[in-house]
């Protein structure tokens, strides 16, 4: 477990941008664009967004930054940012406070009824070491108090040489109980307890099933799936990593879905992902295109992206990131239908710039009408090593002709080159327009 120990949950160094597709956009809503990370945010070493979607019309969020000292600041839409908690004047949080974790429900403490509940690392230490998790409350999400007899989880062997524990993220269950995950340093595990009224925590469970040399950033429960999103950024490559449960339990087997480098520029040095959540912590899932949004900070400002394998072109006019190229009469997606006349040699749909490890996915999925009389289709991919397209990283497959809906599972694993990460897709359904409709329904990534 190298490098454990070394972890400083309040100094925010440099991890990486994640995802599987890295589609960013700015802080509102429209269409996807394939562009750099999107400045959202401008302060001063921001990380650790918490955001939480359908909580009143605007998107709200909590993130941690040393602008104007530590603190806890907080935005509605892009709203001018205020720092909503401050790090104490003595005591065990008196030296920096971050890594929030935002969560609404029904608390009672120091004596009062509150309706949100926050979760967040402190040190009194100047080099991050002897951190432990306390929690604010507040109705509002602006105004928080502190719980008065912080912190509610310390490490068993909290000492100078160890960070302690930090990274909390909660969720609220079905039952109402309130689920954290964290890391202790001291141990080099990750553990989850839970709660009924968000400061006694117990069952603390270590998780054996945890990657090593990782650390957890944010879990998000998919309640259609019963299974958990988890983020995770690498202690010793400064990778992110996003993980899926096998089962409805985070202590059952975590899946790694995707892994993205350090982003290129040197102002996108990302840190702590957070997805985009619902108010109880359980995951947000845009309507149309099914689009997770996650959160990431830098030194410089906040930006988001997007973690998907399926593109459903269900919104008009959208589509997707992805380019038509070759192609005639096309206005995107209408009703759900992608269609075009394909009237040139070699019309094709390019992807927009992905990061999907060909360990865990081997199949593209296609469901197409095509009126062509021509029916040789082909996929096409890019790999971060090969990083452009060519007729040795492609699969050939018989696109049914007649106009009818059909779906094709093209299997990519079936070329050797399908292999490390897969940075494009490219989509020929015919190799020859001949004045002729196509139409796609979606593209999805599958196992």
């Amino acid at each position: 477990m190298a490098n454990k120990t070394v972890q400083k949950f309040c100094l925010l160094g440099a991890a990486a941008a994640l995802l599987l597709c890295i589609l960013l956009k700015s802080w509102g809503s429209g269409a996807a664009a394939v562009t750099p990370n999107t400045a959202l945010i401008r302060c001063n070493a921001d990380a650790a967004p918490s955001v939480i979607y359908g909580d009143g019309p605007q998107m709200k969020m909590w993130w941690s930054s040393n602008a104007n000292g530590s603190g806890i600041y907080y935005t509605a839409s892009q709203d001018t940012p205020v720092k909503v908690l401050e790090r104490s004047d003595d005591g065990w949080d008196s030296f920096r406070i971050c890594n929030p974790s935002v969560i609404k429900g029904s608390f009672y403490t120091n004596g009062q009824a509150y309706t949100y509940a926050m979760y967040y690392t402190g040190t009194d230490q100047t080099d991050g070491n002897s951190s432990h998790i306390g929690a604010a409350f507040s109705n509002n999400g602006i105004d928080w108090d502190k719980y008065a007899r912080n912190p509610i989880i310390s490490s068993d062997k909290t000492d100078s040489d160890h960070s302690g524990v930090g990274l909390p993220s909660v969720c609220i269950s079905a039952g109402g109980q309130i689920i954290i995950l964290y890391f202790d340093s001291a141990t080099g595990k990750h553990y989850t307890a839970v709660s009924a009224d968000g400061i006694n925590f117990t069952e603390k469970t270590p998780l054996v099933n945890a990657p090593e040399d990782e650390y957890s950033t944010d879990i998000a429960y998919s309640q259609t799936e019963g299974k958990w999103y988890i983020t995770t950024q690498s202690s010793i490559s400064e990778e992110i990593h996003i993980y899926e449960t096998a089962e409805g339990s985070l202590a059952s087997k975590w899946e790694q879905k995707a892994t993205l480098p350090q982003t290129a520029s040197e102002k996108q040095e990302n840190q702590s992902p957070r997805w985009t959540r619902y108010s109880n912590g359980t995951i947000y899932v845009e309507s149309g295109s099914g689009y997770q949004y996650i959160y990431h900070g830098h030194t410089q400002n906040s930006a988001r992206s997007v973690y998907t394998t399926r593109w459903e072109f269900a919104v008009n006019g959208d589509r997707q990131g992805w380019e038509a190229v070759n192609i005639t009469k096309d206005t995107g997606p209408v009703e759900g239908f992608w269609t075009f006349i394909t009237n040139k040699e070699n019309p094709h749909l390019l992807s927009p710039a992905i990061e999907l490890p060909a360990s865990s996915y081997s199949t593209v999925t296609i469901r197409i009408a095509n009126q062509n009389t021509d029916s040789a289709g082909k996929i096409y991919f890019k790999t971060a090593v090969e990083d452009f397209y060519s007729e040795d990283k492609s699969v050939s497959f018989t696109c049914t002709a007649g106009g009818g809906w059909y779906t094709h599972h093209i299997n990519m694993a079936a070329n050797k080159k399908w292999t490390g990460t897969i940075t494009g897709i490219r989509v020929d359904p015919v190799s020859e327009g001949t004045v002729a409709t196509c139409g796609i329904d979606f593209i999805r990534v599958i196992e």
